[in-house]
């Protein structure tokens, strides 16, 4: 039923995607952190 418009579709998962990707860079930055303050 959506079929009739990839445009919705697209843009709704590129949102997500980002979300996503921009979750994992905060996530993989407070871990090299944590690492850091290890090291000292």
């Amino acid at each position: 039923r959506e079929a009739h418009s990839p445009k919705l579709f697209y843009t709704a998962v590129g949102l997500k995607l980002e979300e996503f990707s921009g979750r994992l860079q905060i996530e993989h930055r407070l871990a090299k952190n944590e690492k850091f303050q290890d090291q000292q």
